[in-house]
Order: C-alpha cells, then sequence, then structure tokens
C-alpha cells in the first residue's frame, strides 16, 4: 500500500513509524518561508534556554528571604532530636554562603538582628545536637 502525502507536504509522513520524517516544502517561495520560521524557531529556542540558565545561575535569595529560610531552619532543627554529622556539615556550609550573611551582603537593621539570632540559634543547636565524637571524626 503506497504511503499518502499529505497535503502541505512538511507535515509528518506516515506517523506512527519509526522512519517518519518531516518533509520541507517544494516550491521555492514556501521552502523560504519555511526556512525563515524554522530559523527563528531555533533562534527563539536557543534565546529562552540561555536566559532560563542565566537566571537560575544568577538566582540569589534576598537578605530577607535568606533570613527567613534561616529562621525555618532553626525551627525544624529544634524539633530534631540528633543531627546526623553530613546534615550539619550542610547546614553550616547553607549558613556560610555569602546570600545568608548580613555581615557580607547589606541589609536592613532588623534584617541583620534577626539573620545574626538565627545564625546564632542555628549554631547552638548544631552545637548541641551533633554528637562532638562524629562531628571531629567526620570532618577529618
Amino acid at each position: 500500500m503506497p504511503v499518502r502525502r499529505s497535503t502541505p507536504p512538511y507535515f509528518l509522513v506516515g506517523p506512527g513509524h519509526a522512519r517518519a520524517i518531516v518533509q520541507p516544502p517544494t516550491d521555492a517561495v514556501a521552502l523560504r518561508a519555511w526556512r525563515r520560521w524554522l530559523t527563528g524557531m531555533i533562534a527563539t529556542l536557543a534565546f529562552a534556554a540561555a536566559t532560563g540558565l542565566l537566571v537560575a545561575a544568577g538566582a540569589a535569595p534576598s537578605p530577607t528571604e535568606a533570613t527567613a529560610r534561616l529562621e525555618q531552619l532553626a525551627a525544624k532543627v529544634a524539633r530534631v532530636k540528633v543531627i546526623d554529622p553530613y546534615a550539619a556539615h550542610e547546614i553550616e556550609r547553607l549558613v556560610g554562603q555569602p546570600g545568608y550573611d548580613c555581615s557580607q551582603v547589606v541589609c536592613s537593621g532588623d534584617v541583620a538582628a534577626r539573620n545574626a539570632a538565627a545564625r546564632a540559634r542555628l549554631a547552638t543547636l548544631l552545637a548541641e545536637k551533633t554528637d562532638g565524637a562524629m562531628k571531629t571524626a567526620g570532618a577529618q
């Protein structure tokens, strides 16, 4: 049985088969328009992907948001009985990032005070709830 060609011919030929292909138009005017559309689509997708990567790479939390996250993390840590040394190390790594420290970024007075209190509370909770012998063994 012969494959029926669709009109216009740039639609899938034989859809549902592993060898289905996209055929460009045959006349010169339609081919030129199809190539322009294809070039524009590729450029648009490339621009969208690049923009997404740039936004994701440069998305640092604001000092207020970072402080709120630290306060929420401190509340979660307070409910835990014992903290795994690896988790404690990751929390210390997070707290050490510049975006989470108001002494390294510009913060308003009240946010700086909340940030310092949240950092101090987290440090106290980590010291209390992490086994000291395991912490030193994990740090080596």
